[in-house]
């Protein structure tokens, strides 16, 4: 499934600015693995809307701006984790 970056909610915590790069670096990867750090998004498929917690790696993504509104994601086994109110 395909969708668009409609808003950008909340970048994440700044914890990484904090901490040293021996305490924030994940040991495989060059992406910080903060936890706390995740950032909110709003994503669409164009007719309707959902709030995102993204993953550490798209959270420093969205914090260097290389994920922005307007940007496409290809969205692969998502999950709801928090009950759906239907109007």
């Amino acid at each position: 499934m395909a969708l668009c970056v409609a808003a950008v909610r909340s970048c994440g915590s700044d914890i990484a600015a904090q901490q040293s790069d021996a305490q924030r670096m994940s040991p495989s990867q060059d992406t910080p693995m903060i936890a706390g750090s995740c950032a909110r998004i709003e994503l669409t498929d164009g007719w309707y809307g959902i709030d995102a917690i993204v993953d550490p790696h798209l959270s420093h993504l969205v914090r260097t701006g290389r994920l922005r509104v307007g940007m496409k994601l290809r969205i692969v086994g998502a999950a709801v984790s928090a009950p759906v109110l239907v109007l």
